[in-house]
């Protein structure tokens, strides 16, 4: 990965914008900047810490994107079903990226033993976790129910969301 900067633009030069939003950044502004050995230099506003996605090339970044898209999925996520359905993205992305390692080490010529079949092993492993992942659905409080039992429902959701969390940190590359 390449190493972010955090840089303030001077008065002069050329223009910068934002990666992710497409702001202008304005002379006297904090923004980051990274650079790939092949591919240029890419800048983001001080709004928009560049995420694990955007600094790596490899096949990995569909998997970190699949993972930031959950990840805020399961901030505003208001069911389980929503997380749930977000895990499961992220499982599929999971899956068709080891099967990308995989078919990278037949086609060298691996048999199982290089770098990309290991790669391969640990994503299967991976996805597999992810797709056991399946929180109770928290009850729909009766009308007759005092305020406190209205609490357990968005306290199942809270350790849902953690639980989904908890998986989502637990990526092996």
């Amino acid at each position: 990965m390449p190493r972010v900067y955090e840089k303030k633009k001077c008065n002069m030069g050329r223009d910068y914008h934002c990666g992710r939003c497409g702001r202008k950044i304005e002379p006297g502004e904090q923004y980051f900047s990274w650079s790939f050995r092949y591919g240029g230099t890419r800048t983001n506003c001080a709004d928009h810490r560049p995420r694990p996605s955007e600094l790596t090339q490899s096949k990995m970044a569909e998997v970190y994107a699949a993972i930031e898209g959950a990840e805020d999925t399961l901030e505003s996520a208001e069911t389980v079903a929503e997380m749930r359905e977000a895990i499961e993205s992220v499982a599929e992305q999971v899956q068709q990226t080891a099967e990308e390692y995989r078919e990278a080490d037949e086609a060298f010529g691996g048999m199982g033993a290089t770098e990309s079949a290991e790669r391969a092993d640990e994503l299967e492993s991976w996805a597999s976790d992810l797709e056991y992942y399946d929180p109770d659905e928290p009850d729909e409080p009766d009308e007759d129910d005092d305020e406190e039992e209205e609490d357990d429902g968005s306290d199942a959701l809270e350790d849902a969301r953690n639980e989904a969390q908890d998986l989502l940190n637990n990526c092996p590359l």
